[in-house]
């Protein structure tokens, strides 16, 4: 049980390695503007945007900088 919980705790280590990491998002192309201007709905709950609730972001990965929607 020691040699796992030792190993599980290397893990946590790496695993909050990688997602501490702060990158910023890389610019988007025209099409990836357009698609997020013209979007009405996010793309991970499928609920409309409004102005006080849900307000529309643009959702990057911090690990790698790339836009996900």
């Amino acid at each position: 049980m020691n040699e796992f919980f030792a190993h599980m705790h290397r893990e946590e280590q790496s695993i909050r390695s990688i997602l501490s990491a702060k990158k910023p998002m890389i610019d988007l192309t025209a099409e990836q503007k357009v698609k997020h201007d013209d979007a009405t709905v996010c793309i991970s709950c499928n609920q409309e945007f409004s102005d006080d609730i849900r307000i529309k972001t643009r959702h990057h990965c911090h690990v790698t900088g790339k836009y996900i929607g």
